[in-house]
């Protein structure tokens, strides 16, 4: 929804500049293929407000990963067991070990989730991941209600 709303690339736009707020917006693989040249356009206009977007819920690696850091792509969200089991591509299966080079050719940076406890942290950081995320690093948390009092009269 946000690609087609002009009051939201307006506030992105407001945003930008020095100082800004860093968003990254996340895309389903499943709808990245479905883009048209139209969603093209508003990645386009997203990204030159400085937004960045992240691909989520990979099944393969059989993209053009280019073409998409072109559109302003910086990551790739991976649950720890998917990324674990390595992924298709086109010219076979890339294992565990290579899926941080494969994309990293293209200019893109492994976020794995779902790490649950020290020995899944370290088989996948053996494995060159930078980034990762999951329940080892804290649960959520309820955000107090005198909080969202504040949040709301404001």
């Amino acid at each position: 929804e946000s690609l087609t709303d002009t009051a939201f690339l307006d506030v992105a736009r407001a945003q930008s500049g020095e100082g800004a707020m860093e968003l990254v917006l996340s895309f389903l693989q499943s709808e990245v293929r479905a883009f048209t040249p139209g969603h093209a356009q508003a990645l386009d206009a997203m990204a030159a407000a400085g937004l960045r977007f992240a691909l989520e819920e990979i099944t393969n690696l059989d993209m053009d990963f280019g073409a998409l850091k072109h559109l302003g792509f910086e990551f790739v969200k991976l649950d720890a067991p998917v990324f674990l089991e390595g992924l298709p591509a086109a010219g076979g299966d890339v294992p565990a070990s290579d899926i941080c080079r494969h994309l990293a050719d293209f200019g893109l940076t492994v976020i794995v989730g779902r790490i649950e406890d020290d020995w899944l942290l370290a088989r996948i950081l053996g494995f060159g991941v930078q980034y990762g995320k999951g329940t080892l690093f804290g649960g959520p948390t309820h955000v107090p209600a005198d909080v969202l009092a504040e949040q709301a009269a404001a």
